[in-house]
Protein backbone atom coordinates (compact mmCIF):
# COMPACT_ATOMS: atom_id res chain seq x y z
CA UNK A 1 0.00 0.00 0.00
CA UNK A 2 1.33 3.22 -1.12
CA UNK A 3 0.42 6.61 0.72
CA UNK A 4 0.77 9.41 -0.80
CA UNK A 5 0.81 12.59 0.28
CA UNK A 6 1.52 16.89 -1.24
CA UNK A 7 1.88 19.45 0.94
CA UNK A 8 1.66 22.88 -1.24
CA UNK A 9 3.88 26.32 -0.21
CA UNK A 10 2.04 28.27 -3.10
CA UNK A 11 -0.66 28.10 -5.89
CA UNK A 12 0.40 29.30 -8.73
CA UNK A 13 -2.19 29.51 -12.47
CA UNK A 14 -0.21 30.24 -15.63
CA UNK A 15 2.21 31.83 -13.35
CA UNK A 16 0.30 34.11 -11.36
CA UNK A 17 0.48 33.20 -7.71
CA UNK A 18 -3.11 32.74 -6.09
CA UNK A 19 -2.78 34.25 -2.37
CA UNK A 20 -6.49 34.99 -1.68
CA UNK A 21 -7.82 32.12 0.54
CA UNK A 22 -11.30 32.64 -1.16
CA UNK A 23 -9.89 32.00 -4.24
CA UNK A 24 -7.73 29.34 -3.25
CA UNK A 25 -10.72 27.79 -1.53
CA UNK A 26 -12.60 27.80 -4.95
CA UNK A 27 -9.63 26.50 -6.65
CA UNK A 28 -9.00 23.35 -4.55
CA UNK A 29 -13.33 22.57 -3.89
CA UNK A 30 -12.78 22.66 -8.26
CA UNK A 31 -9.82 20.47 -8.27
CA UNK A 32 -11.63 18.18 -6.21
CA UNK A 33 -13.87 16.89 -9.01
CA UNK A 34 -11.56 18.16 -12.38
CA UNK A 35 -14.76 15.71 -14.73
CA UNK A 36 -17.73 17.64 -13.17
CA UNK A 37 -16.54 20.20 -11.10
CA UNK A 38 -18.90 21.48 -8.05
CA UNK A 39 -22.34 22.53 -7.82
CA UNK A 40 -23.18 25.90 -6.77
CA UNK A 41 -24.63 24.85 -3.29
CA UNK A 42 -21.79 22.74 -2.45
CA UNK A 43 -19.12 25.66 -3.58
CA UNK A 44 -20.96 28.28 -1.13
CA UNK A 45 -21.11 25.66 1.85
CA UNK A 46 -16.96 24.96 1.20
CA UNK A 47 -16.77 28.77 0.89
CA UNK A 48 -17.92 30.53 3.26
CA UNK A 49 -19.05 28.90 6.87
CA UNK A 50 -22.57 29.56 7.90
CA UNK A 51 -21.88 32.41 10.46
CA UNK A 52 -20.15 34.15 7.55
CA UNK A 53 -22.20 33.27 4.63
CA UNK A 54 -22.97 36.67 2.46
CA UNK A 55 -26.83 37.73 2.27
CA UNK A 56 -26.74 36.48 -1.44
CA UNK A 57 -24.38 33.77 -1.56
CA UNK A 58 -25.43 32.94 -5.12
CA UNK A 59 -24.28 36.25 -6.20
CA UNK A 60 -21.07 36.28 -3.80
CA UNK A 61 -19.94 33.36 -5.73
CA UNK A 62 -20.65 34.73 -8.96
CA UNK A 63 -18.65 37.61 -7.84
CA UNK A 64 -15.43 35.18 -6.87
CA UNK A 65 -15.65 32.72 -10.16
CA UNK A 66 -15.56 36.53 -12.41
CA UNK A 67 -12.93 38.09 -10.51
CA UNK A 68 -11.41 34.28 -11.10
CA UNK A 69 -11.82 34.27 -14.74
CA UNK A 70 -10.09 37.89 -13.98
CA UNK A 71 -7.38 36.70 -12.72
CA UNK A 72 -6.49 33.66 -14.02
CA UNK A 73 -8.17 33.77 -17.66
CA UNK A 74 -11.94 33.62 -18.76
CA UNK A 75 -11.16 30.01 -19.95
CA UNK A 76 -10.22 28.53 -16.28
CA UNK A 77 -13.23 28.31 -15.31
CA UNK A 78 -16.58 26.65 -16.97
CA UNK A 79 -20.02 26.99 -16.11
CA UNK A 80 -21.81 24.01 -15.78
CA UNK A 81 -25.47 23.41 -15.75
CA UNK A 82 -25.51 23.10 -11.72
CA UNK A 83 -22.01 25.08 -10.83
CA UNK A 84 -18.75 25.55 -12.16
CA UNK A 85 -15.76 23.34 -12.85
CA UNK A 86 -12.03 24.21 -13.78
CA UNK A 87 -11.64 24.02 -17.59
CA UNK A 88 -7.71 22.80 -17.80
CA UNK A 89 -6.48 20.00 -20.27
Amino acid sequence: MTTELALLTRVSCRGREITGPRLRGLLALLAGDLRTGCGTARLVEGLWPEAERPENPTKALQILVSRARAQLGADVIASTPAGYRLALP
